[in-house]
C-alpha cells in the first residue's frame, strides 16, 4: 500500500496543515510505513509513528515549525490531551473511512465497505484485486457484493466455494479441513450463507469448528438420510443446526433432506476414503436406529450388507435372478469400496441365469457342441473368475459354492448327454457337420478360404490344452490392447468362431496328431510327458510335411523349443512367403500340469512368449490367422472327484471284466482310435485318475473335446457373442419349496449322482472322514438345541432359526459369555471362522429383538455375551 498517496489525500482534503502545523491521523492501520519527511501541495512534512502522549510531545518539539503529521494508535487517539487536540488542524484526529483507503488505492470510487474484513482482505490482496478489475468493464463504483465475489474469484483458498456443488466442497474440507485466518473464514461464511441457502448455512457452520464439523456432517448426515421420523439422538453433534424446533418442523425436514444429500454426494466425492466416516456412522446408527431402519439406509454399510446377503441368500438357494435384482446394491454408497464383491454377486446372478435356461432332450451332438461353445463355455468362464476373486471377496462362501456346484451339476448332465452319443456312435458323432473334426481341420476350415482366395497365406496358431473358456478369456485380453485383435465377421455379420472336435482320447500325442497329419493317427497313446520330451520333435513336423490336405504349399512349423530365441525366426518367417505356417503355444498345457491345486490360475496373452507379437506381425502383414487347440481340459474340482488309480487322468485301459470307473463311460472308438481295446473315457467334470493336478484331459466331456476354431482379425475384429442370459435375460424363476432350495436344482443334483451309465465299482480300502462334529462324541447341535426352550430362547426365534444358531444361544445363556474360541469347540466350528459367521448371526437376530455382544479382549480374542429378551 502507498502511505504517500494516502497522506496526500489527507492534506489535500484538509488545507487547515497548513495554519497550525499538526495533524494527528489515526489510520486503523493503513500506512503500512511512513517516511521521515516527504513533500505534498508545496509543503515539506515531517511524519511521526507515535505510540504515547510522550513521544507526541518529542515528536511536536522537534518538528519546530515545519508540518507535523502523527501517526496514533487507537488508544492515543481515544485519549488525546484537550491541549494537543486544540493545537491540531480541525482540533480533531482525523481519520480515514475504508471505502476512501480502498477507493484511493484501487483508483475507483468504493462504497458501502462496512465489514472490516472485506476492507483488510482487500487490502491484503490489492494488486489481485486491481488486477480482477482490470480484467473486466472497469466498474463506475465497488461495492461490498462486487469486492465479496471477486475476492472470492482470486484467492486460492476458496476455489472449492466456485465449484458446482455444494457436497464437493464438503467432501474436500472432510479430506483436508481448511486452515484459513479469521478472514478469510468471514468472507467464506458469508458467501455460503448469501448463496447457498440451507447447504450454505450448514458449511458456514462447519467453518466454525473446520477439524471436526465436516466430517460429523458427512456421517451424521449419513443417518439422517433415511427417510423416516427419528428420534433427536440420531442427529448426534447436528443437534444445533436445528436451533430447537421439532421435528416435524418443514425447515427441519428441508434441513435432513440436505445433510443426507450432503453427505451422500461428498461419500461419492471421496470414494475409497469415505469408508472410515462410513463405518463411523454404521456405529453410531446401532445405538439409535432399529435394524428395519438401519436396513433402510442407501449409505450406510450395514444396510449394503444386509442387501448383499439377502441377494447371496436367493442365490444359495436356487433363484434365478435377473440383473436389475444388484441395481440397489450397486447404487448404494458403500457399493464404490466393494467392486469385487459386487462383480461376484453380479457373476453368480449370470450363472443362476444360464441354470435357468431349459435343456432340450431331443439335441444332437453338433446342437451339444455349438449349446457349449455359445453358453456352457462362458458359464464355466464365469466359474473361473469367481474363484480368482475368493482370496478377495471373502463374503458369500456359501452361495459361491451352491451355485458352482449346481453349473457343474449342469454341465455334467450336458457332458453325460454328450457321452451317451459318442457311446452310441463315436464315428458319426466325430464326423457331424455341426463341428470341424481335428483330422479334417484343413478341409474343412481351410480349404473354404483357399477357394476364395488361392494365394492367401495362413498363420494356424496351437495353444496346447486350451479349453474354449480359456480361449475366451485370452480372446477379452487381445481384444482389450491397444491395437485390438478380435474374430473375424462372416457374411452373416457372426464372430468366426466354431467348435472344433478333438479325437478320443484328448490327448497331444493323440489329438496334435490328428491335426497335423489330417488323420486319425494309429500310434498307441503316449504318455504326455513321454511324448513332450521325446516324440513332439520329431513326430509333430513330420506329420505336418505329409499332411495331405494342405496339397503343394510351402509349409513351416515352430515348437516349444523353436521359440527359445523369443520368436525372432517365427516372426521372420511370418513377414515371408511361406503358405502356411503353424506355431504351438504351451502355456496352457504347462499351467494346468501344475501340482498347485491351490491357485486360481489365468494365462495372460503378453505372457506367453511370442504370441502376441506373431499375432500382430502375421496380420500386418496380410496372413490369414486362424486359432484352435488341440484339446480342452477339466479343472480340479477336489479330491474327493479322485476316482481311483491310474496312468492316465482321464482315460483307463479295461481289461475283460473291469468295470467302469465313478464318472467314466465306455466307449468303442473302433479304427478311429489309436490301440484296440476296452477304453473308458471320463465325462464328468473334475473326476480323475491318479495324482491330483490343476486340469485334466484325455476324457469326453464337452470342455476337453470341443476346442475353438477362430478367426481373427485386427482392429474392427468383434468379441465372441454373449449369450443372453449374461447380462439381461432371465429364465421365469424357480418355485422353492420345503427346505427352501428349488425342486429343479435338488432334482439336477440327484440326477447327476445317479448318471453312471455302468455300476460304479466299490472301492477298496477307501478312507471315510467323518463329519467335524462326530469327532467330538455325540453331535452337539442338537444336544444344545433342543434346550432351546427350557433355556428361555423366544419361540419366534426358535420357529426362525436353525439348530446350529440355536445351539449358540443356548451356550450363551448357560456359560453368560464365551470366548470364540470356546464356541467353535463347543459346536465343531473351525475358531477362526467363528467371528464372522457370530456377527452374521447377530445381524439376522436382531430384528427378532435377540442379539450378540461381542468384546474383544486384551490378548485380541473375542467374547461374546447373549443379549435381548428371554422367554419365562
Amino acid at each position: 500500500m502507498s502511505s504517500r498517496t494516502l497522506i496526500t489525500l489527507l492534506i489535500g482534503r484538509d488545507r487547515a496543515l497548513e495554519r497550525t502545523g499538526l495533524m494527528l491521523v489515526h489510520d486503523a492501520g493503513a500506512f503500512e510505513s511512513l517516511p521521515e519527511t516527504m513533500t505534498a501541495n508545496g509543503l515539506t512534512i515531517r511524519l511521526r509513528r507515535t505510540e504515547s502522549e510522550l513521544e507526541l510531545r518529542h515528536a511536536l518539539w522537534d518538528a519546530g515549525s515545519t508540518p507535523l503529521i502523527a501517526r496514533l494508535p487507537e488508544s492515543l487517539a481515544m485519549n488525546m490531551p484537550a491541549d494537543l487536540l486544540r493545537a491540531s488542524a480541525r482540533q480533531r484526529v482525523h481519520t480515514l473511512s475504508q471505502d476512501e483507503i480502498l477507493g484511493t488505492l484501487l483508483g475507483t470510487r468504493v462504497i458501502g465497505i462496512d465489514e472490516t474484513y472485506l476492507y483488510k482482505l482487500g487490502v491484503r490482496y490489492l494488486d489481485q484485486v486491481r488486477g480482477a478489475l482490470d480484467r473486466k468493464t472497469t466498474p463506475t463504483v465497488l461495492d461490498s457484493d462486487m469486492l465479496q465475489r471477486t475476492l472470492v474469484e482470486i484467492l486460492d483458498e476458496l476455489a472449492d466455494l466456485r465449484a458446482a456443488q455444494p457436497a464437493h466442497t464438503l467432501a474436500r474440507w472432510t479430506e483436508k479441513a481448511p486452515a484459513w485466518d479469521d478472514d478469510i473464514v468471514k468472507l467464506a461464511r458469508s458467501v455460503l450463507t448469501s448463496d447457498r441457502s440451507v447447504s450454505g448455512r450448514i458449511l458456514a457452520w462447519a467453518l466454525d469448528a473446520p477439524a471436526e464439523r465436516p466430517r460429523q456432517i458427512v456421517t451424521y448426515g449419513a443417518i439422517l438420510a433415511i427417510d423416516e421420523a427419528l428420534p433427536d439422538q440420531t442427529w448426534g453433534p447436528l443437534l444445533p443446526l436445528r436451533e430447537g424446533k421439532a421435528h416435524d418442523d418443514p425447515d427441519v425436514k428441508e434441513l435432513r433432506r440436505t445433510l443426507g444429500w450432503l453427505a451422500s454426494g461428498a461419500i461419492t466425492d471421496l470414494g475409497p476414503m469415505a469408508l472410515p466416516l462410513l463405518r463411523e456412522a454404521d456405529v453410531a446408527a446401532r445405538r439409535v436406529l432399529t435394524p428395519a431402519q438401519h436396513r433402510s439406509s442407501t449409505l450406510l454399510p450395514l444396510a449394503f450388507r444386509d442387501l448383499a446377503h439377502a441377494i447371496a441368500h436367493r442365490l444359495e438357494h436356487g433363484e434365478t435372478l435377473p440383473d436389475s435384482a444388484l441395481h440397489p446394491l450397486r447404487a448404494h454408497a458403500f457399493a464404490q469400496t466393494a467392486h469385487a464383491e459386487i462383480d461376484q454377486l453380479t457373476d453368480l446372478a449370470r450363472l443362476s441365469r444360464y441354470l435357468g435356461r431349459a435343456l432340450d432332450p431331443a439335441a444332437d451332438v453338433g446342437e451339444l457342441a455349438t449349446s457349449y461353445l455359445s453358453d456352457g463355455a462362458h458359464a464355466e468362464r464365469l466359474i473361473q473368475q469367481i474363484q480368482r476373486r475368493v482370496g478377495v471377496v471373502v463374503e458369500h462362501q456359501a452361495a459361491t459354492e451352491a451355485v458352482i456346484e449346481r453349473v457343474r451339476a449342469r454341465r455334467n448332465q450336458e457332458n453325460h448327454a454328450f457321452a451317451m452319443m459318442l457311446a452310441a456312435d463315436y464315428a458319426s458323432a466325430l464326423h457331424h457337420e455341426a463341428v470341424i473334426p481335428l483330422h479334417k481341420f484343413s478341409q474343412r476350415a481351410l480349404q473354404p478360404m483357399w477357394n476364395g482366395s488361392k494365394g492367401a497365406r495362413v498363420y494356424l496358431v496351437v495353444l496346447d490344452g486350451c479349453s474354449v473358456p480359456v480361449f475366451l478369456d485370452l480372446l477379452d485380453q487381445l481384444h482389450q490392447g491397444s491395437e485390438p485383435i478380435g474374430l473375424e465377421l462372416r457374411a452373416d455379420n457372426s464372430p468366426h468362431l466354431e467348435p472344433g472336435f478333438a479325437p478320443l482320447p484328448t490327448i497331444t500325442s493323440h489329438a496334435r496328431g490328428a491335426l497335423f497329419a489330417g488323420r486319425i493317427p494309429g500310434d498307441p497313446f503316449a504318455n504326455e510327458t513321454t511324448y513332450r520330451d521325446v516324440e513332439e520333435r520329431k513326430t509333430d513336423p513330420a506329420r505336418f510335411r505329409r499332411h495331405a490336405g494342405l496339397g503343394g504349399r510351402t509349409r513351416q512349423l515352430f515348437l516349444k523349443g523353436d521359440l527359445a530365441d523369443n520368436g525372432v525366426a517365427l516372426l521372420n518367417a511370418l513377414r515371408g512367403d511361406v503358405e502356411v505356417i503353424a506355431a504351438v503355444f504351451n502355456a496352457v498345457d504347462d499351467a494346468i500340469g501344475s501340482k498347485n491345486t491351490g491357485q486360481a490360475w489365468s494365462v495372460n496373452a503378453t505372457d506367453i512368449k511370442a504370441f502376441l507379437p506373431s499375432l500382430k506381425t502375421a496380420l500386418q502383414n496380410g496372413r490369414k490367422v486362424v486359432v484352435t487347440a488341440d484339446h480342452g481340459h477339466t479343472p480340479f474340482v477336489g479330491l474327493d472327484h479322485r476316482a481311483g488309480q491310474g496312468t492316465a487322468p482321464r482315460f483307463a485301459r479295461l481289461e475283460p471284466g473291469d468295470p467302469v470307473p465313478e464318472g467314466f463311460i465306455e466307449i468303442d472308438c473302433a479304427d478311429l482310435a489309436g490301440e484296440r481295446g476296452r477304453f473308458a473315457f471320463a465325462w464328468k467334470t473334475g473326476v480323475y485318475l491318479g495324482m491330483p493336478q490343476v486340469g485334466f484331459h484325455g476324457g469326453c466331456g464337452l470342455e476337453e473335446v470341443i476346442v475353438p476354431v477362430a478367426w481373427l482379425r485386427a482392429n474392427d475384429g468383434v468379441r465372441p457373442d454373449l449369450p443372453a442370459w449374461y447380462a439381461y435375460g432371465v429364465s421365469p424363476p424357480l418355485t422353492a419349496t420345503g427346505d427352501n432350495r428349488p425342486k429343479a436344482a435338488k432334482a439336477m443334483m440327484k440326477e447327476t449322482k445317479e448318471l453312471a451309465s455302468t455300476p460304479t465299482p466299490a472301492r477298496t480300502g477307501a478312507r471315510t472322514t467323518p463329519p467335524q462334529l462326530t469327532l467330538i462324541g455325540s453331535n452337539p447341535i442338537e444336544t444344545y438345541a433342543a434346550k432351546a426352550e427350557a433355556a428361555g430362547v423366544p419361540a419366534g426365534v426358535r420357529d426362525a432359526f436353525p439348530d446350529e444358531a440355536l445351539a449358540v444361544l443356548v451356550l450363551l445363556l448357560e456359560q453368560d459369555v464365551a470366548r470364540s474360541a470356546e464356541i467353535g469347540r463347543a459346536l465343531g466350528r473351525a475358531p477362526h471362522r467363528v467371528d464372522g459367521w457370530l456377527t452374521k448371526l447377530n445381524r439376522q437376530l436382531q430384528p427378532h429383538g435377540v442379539g450378540l455382544v461381542s468384546e474383544k479382549l486384551p490378548d485380541g480374542t473375542q467374547q461374546w455375551r447373549y443379549e435381548g429378551a428371554k422367554e419365562s
